[in-house]
């Protein structure tokens, strides 16, 4: 009789260190992945900066190159002397233009070319650049995913061990029984995700 008293006064206590175990737990993974949603939303919006600067400096790069040419087509005295012989005999100026290497609209057209293929190129970079934050986020989340549930299984398996100081036999086959069930899918799960994955 004094054994089964003394057990009954000890379960209250047992049930409130359990309980206070528990709300630490959530408390700690709570805060945790409000610091991993932080951290996150920090990362993004540094990277639509980095996103938005590059642009801009795409935009001040074609300006620049768009005002270079024309001030190189406005200043050069071949340019005027051949739009002068184009305006008082269109004839000659086109066989003239012939024996030159480049006519001015062959030269615009390859500068043309030149800026699309920079332009592409700028183009690829920057796609690559974001092709590889994408990967970078995906491993983050992939992270958070893996250490969540590593916590979850950390206070599975602390409120199993607070359960099994006070349940009997067959209470202790039950939980056994689900733990390795839940084991079971966890296992299932991962082997899903690297599947996935590969």
């Amino acid at each position: 009789m004094e054994k089964i008293k003394r057990k009954r006064l000890k379960a209250p206590t047992e049930d409130v260190e359990t309980k206070q175990q528990k709300e630490q737990q959530q408390q700690e993974q709570q805060q945790y992945e409000q610091q991993q949603q932080e951290q996150q939303e920090q990362q993004e919006q540094q990277q639509q900066q980095q996103q938005q600067g590059r642009k801009r400096d795409r935009g001040s790069k074609l300006q620049r190159r768009e005002e270079a040419k024309r001030l190189r087509a406005a200043n050069s005295p071949k340019q005027r002397i051949e739009e002068l012989q184009q305006t008082l005999n269109p004839a000659t100026a086109a066989a003239e233009e012939t024996d030159g290497d480049l006519n001015p609209q062959q030269q615009q057209q390859q500068e043309e070319q030149q800026e699309e293929e920079q332009q592409q190129e700028e183009q690829q970079q920057e796609e690559q650049q974001q092709e590889e934050q994408q990967q970078q986020q995906k491993k983050r989340r992939q992270q958070q995913g893996d250490n969540q549930q590593q916590q979850s299984m950390q206070a599975f398996a602390s409120s199993i061990r607070s359960l099994l100081s006070a349940e009997g036999p067959a209470e202790i086959e039950k939980l056994n029984e689900i733990k390795s069930k839940k084991k079971e899918a966890e296992e299932k799960k991962e082997l899903l995700r690297k599947q996935l994955l590969a």
